[in-house]
Parts: structure tokens; C-alpha cells; sequence
């Protein structure tokens, strides 16, 4: 008989014998207490380094408690291998001792819903728990009490508690079957990596220390709530010592309505801030990035003033800030990225820097309160749909530089009245002052224009007529022009 199969047995026989002594002085004293006799068969194998690991659970019977064993041949057991459950039976409970170090990839994969809490002995030395090491087999959503707390643990991998797929016809991420939600987590302030939808349908966590969480990296989340010490986080000062914002830290932490950031902090990673509800922030002189999404969907953020070494407004970054009125950029500004102010609602005016030249497609659309807009010399070209449905903007020059606009460039802008084509533009996209209130469009050059058929001098001489032609007779044709 190999040492692998004695292991097995002796496992079992001890927790019967232990568990006949309990029921029998329960049958003596009249108690109620539940004790358990469950036939287990455990498995181990060697690491090759005088340790050992788990490679295999064998269960008889149902909602069983899994006590995982600490040692072997006197010799640590310090991992749990991948996929060590085999069936015939399912977990309630999994009990994992303080020797334990790492759970691997796909561990506990397809453990029913059944499993219903995860216990570390108190000093546990746990620093990873793998891929799908807790991904379930059906429903989602189902509870699981675990805690991490108690815990060393510095990376939980992808999906290690369930999984999220984008939903292309509705357009929204649900969770895949076998997706669990942490009941009292609490993250230990060792943590420093948290993958893609690691904690599964998990909305709620708590954190040991706030300033470390602050540096945790992530890959994604669903996460809408933070609290420390039992209480929600409402307010947040990331510590000096970190120069970046890891990406996503905060997205979708309702609650936060203040943040403080690090004096000496340089980027903001993608999506830090979003859906958070932050009403105003101050963004340090030493910022240099800021990029996709930081601020996307932060409704009530009001105010922002860029700091002259930020360069480039990257895609989405204060997307959905219905509340924000002003803006300030930093002379130094040379891009405004795809939708950058798309849905800013309230925002009035804005001043684009000389240094601009490219401001990309959306970056304004939406901007229904907006009125005017200064763009400088250097522009040359109005990307699509920049200015579309920004129903309150009234005045608008276009830079002798422009060369290009890009279809639905002011569409549905009902409020334009007057547009001056300068003399180097020679494009102008379908429908681009579609559905406008133009009356009157200047063309500084008239002859050489085409839109399904040349146009003669005389019709485009006429700012009505012309303004007719843009807005509605051929809206609906690119225009392009030779020399």
C-alpha cells in the first residue's frame, strides 16, 4: 500500500473516531450540537522541496465540511492544487489551515453553490489564489462568506470567484453561470493584485487600509461600495508616496465624494475616477497623464482645471459629467480625444488653446448648453460628429488653417445661424450642418465645388442659397472641392 492511500484512510478513520467520541457525549449530556461524520479521501502529493500540496479531494456525501490538512509525513502542506475535487458529493464549508500558501489555478472549479463559507485558520500564510479557483458550477450570484482578512493573499487572479462577459445585444456585462458574491470581504492590506472580475458579482467590499488598497493594481471589477472598519468611504487621500493612479482604483464607488490626490502624482491611469461622485478635485502641477476615462460618468463633478504639462485630453475622459460648467485647459495642450466632453450637458463655454490641433470625433457631442466655442489657428481638420446635437451653440468660427470637416461635424446644432467656409477647406462631410438653423453660409472660395454634380459660382455666391444647399438640398452628399 502506497504512502498516498494511507494518508486517505487515516484521514478518515481519524475523523470518524472523533466524531463517534462527540455524538456520544452529546447522546450522554441530551445536546444539541451538530457535529459531522463525513467520508473524505484526500490526496498528496510532494512539491520536491520537502513540502506538499493537495491534489486531490474525494467526497461521499453532501454538504460536507472540508477540513484541508496541514501537514503530511510531518512535512507542511502549503498549496491546493488545480481542480483537487472530485464528485460524489459537495462542500458546505472549506476549512484551510495557516500552512496553506497558495490556491491553484481552477482549485475548487465547479464546486457547487452549495459551498456556502471558506475559513483560514487565523496566521494563515495564503499569498495567491489562482484563476478560477472558486468559479462555480450553476446559477450566479449565490453568497460565499470568506475571510481574507485573515489571510496574507497579494494576488487573486482572473475570475477566481466567478466571470463576466459583455452582453453585445443588451449591450452590459452579466455574470456567466458559476459566479459567486463575497459576503463580509474584507481585503488584508498585504493585497497588491486583483484581476479581471476577480471577486466575481461581489458589489461590497471592505479594506483593511485604505492608503494600501490605494495601490492595489486591477484588471476589472464590479465593485460599488468601499468600506473600512464596518464604514462606508465617502472620502479618500491617496498617499504621497504614489506617483500613478493604477487604472480603474475607484470606478463606480458612488460614495466617494472626495479625493485627495498625491502632491507629486504624474498619471491618473484609465478609468480611476469614473462613476465616482466627486464634485471637484485638484489636479497637482506635476500631472503630465490623464488617460482614458479618469472622469467618465462623474455626474457631479462641476469644475476642472488642467495643469499646463497635461498634453493630451485622452478618449472619454470627462465623458458624462453632466454637471460640469468649467473648464479650464493648460496652454501646452495639443489633442482633445474621441468624446472627451461627450454629454457634458451643463458646459457653457470653451476656450481651445492655439496649440490644439487635433480635436477628435464626439469630443463635444452632446454639449447641450454649450454657446460658443473658440477653436485657434492650427486646426485643420473638424472631426465627425465633434459638435453634433449641441443644441445651444450659436457662435462658432472655424480657423483659416481648417482643411477638413468631417460629416455630422455641427449636426442638429439648431441654434447656428452663420457659418464661414474658409479658403483652405476642401472637404465638407454629409449632413454636416444637417438640421442646423443656418440662414447664411460664406464660401471665401466658390468655384471647383462638387456634391453630387458641380455647382456654378452663382449658386454658392448667394449665402442664402448656399446655406440652403448645406442644410438641406444636398446635406446629405460629401462635398469636395478641386483647385
Amino acid at each position: 500500500m502506497n504512502k498516498k492511500l494511507i494518508f486517505t484512510l487515516s484521514v478518515f478513520l481519524t475523523l470518524s473516531l472523533t466524531t463517534a467520541c462527540i455524538l456520544l457525549l452529546s447522546s450522554c449530556s441530551g445536546s444539541d450540537s451538530y457535529s459531522y461524520n463525513y467520508e473524505i479521501d484526500y490526496e498528496i502529493s510532494g512539491n520536491g522541496e520537502n513540502t506538499y500540496y493537495v491534489s486531490k479531494i474525494t467526497l461521499f456525501d453532501k454538504n460536507t465540511i472540508v477540513e484541508i490538512p496541514s501537514t503530511y509525513n510531518d512535512l507542511p502542506v502549503v498549496g491546493i492544487g488545480s481542480k483537487v475535487v472530485k464528485y460524489g458529493g459537495s462542500i458546505y464549508e472549506l476549512i484551510i489551515p495557516k500552512s496553506i500558501k497558495y490556491i491553484a489555478d481552477h482549485a475548487f472549479y465547479g464546486v457547487s453553490e452549495d459551498l456556502k463559507k471558506v475559513t483560514f485558520e487565523s496566521g494563515s500564510a495564503l499569498e495567491t489564489i489562482g484563476k478560477y479557483a472558486f468559479y462555480g458550477s450553476f446559477g450566479y450570484g449565490f453568497n460565499l462568506e470568506i475571510n481574507l482578512q485573515d489571510t496574507q493573499v497579494k494576488s487573486i487572479d482572473d475570475y477566481a470567484f466567478g466571470k463576466y462577459v459583455y452582453n453585445s445585444y443588451y449591450g452590459i456585462f452579466e455574470a456567466e453561470s458559476g459566479t459567486r458574491k463575497l459576503v463580509n470581504c474584507v481585503l488584508p492590506k498585504t493585497l497588491k493584485y486583483l484581476g479581471n472580475y476577480a471577486l466575481g458579482a461581489t458589489e461590497t467590499i471592505g479594506v483593511e487600509d485604505v492608503a494600501e488598497f490605494c495601490k492595489v493594481q486591477f484588471s476589472g471589477n464590479r465593485f460599488v461600495q468601499l468600506t473600512h472598519n464596518g464604514e462606508i468611504v465617502t472620502k479618500v487621500t491617496i498617499p504621497d508616496s504614489l506617483t500613478e493612479i493604477p487604472e480603474i482604483l475607484f470606478n463606480s464607488f458612488a460614495d466617494i465624494t472626495e479625493i485627495v490626490l498625491p502632491k507629486n502624482v504624474t498619471k491618473i491611469g484609465r478609468y480611476a475616477f469614473s462613476r465616482t461622485s466627486i464634485r471637484t478635485i485638484s489636479l497637482p502641477d506635476t500631472l503630465t497623464v490623464i488617460e482614458n476615462g479618469a472622469f467618465y460618468d462623474c455626474k457631479n463633478l462641476s469644475a476642472i482645471i488642467l495643469p499646463e504639462n497635461v498634453t493630451k485630453i485622452e478618449a472619454s475622459v470627462f465623458e458624462n459629467c453632466e454637471s460640469l460648467r468649467s473648464v479650464v485647459l493648460g496652454e501646452t495642450l495639443s489633442s482633445i480625444g474621441e468624446r472627451a466632453f461627450f454629454g457634458c450637458k451643463k458646459l457653457i463655454n470653451i476656450s481651445i488653446p492655439a496649440t490644439v490641433n487635433t480635436i477628435s470625433k464626439e469630443a463635444f457631442s452632446g454639449c447641450e448648453s454649450l454657446k460658443s466655442v473658440s477653436l485657434a489657428s492650427g486646426l485643420e481638420k473638424i472631426c465627425e460628429s465633434v459638435f453634433e446635437n449641441c443644441k445651444s451653440l450659436n457662435s462658432v468660427t472655424l480657423p483659416d488653417t481648417v482643411q477638413t470637416i468631417e460629416g455630422k461635424a455641427f449636426f442638429n446644432c439648431e441654434k447656428i445661424k452663420e457659418i464661414n467656409i474658409p479658403s483652405e477647406v476642401k472637404k465638407i462631410g454629409a449632413y454636416s450642418f444637417n438640421q442646423t438653423g443656418l440662414e447664411r453660409a460664406y464660401f471665401e472660395v466658390l468655384s471647383g465645388w462638387n456634391a453630387n454634380g458641380n455647382f456654378g459660382d452663382t449658386v454658392l455666391s448667394d449665402p442664402e442659397n448656399a446655406a440652403l444647399c448645406l442644410r438641406l438640398t444636398y446635406s446629405g452628399y460629401t462635398w469636395t472641392r478641386k483647385e
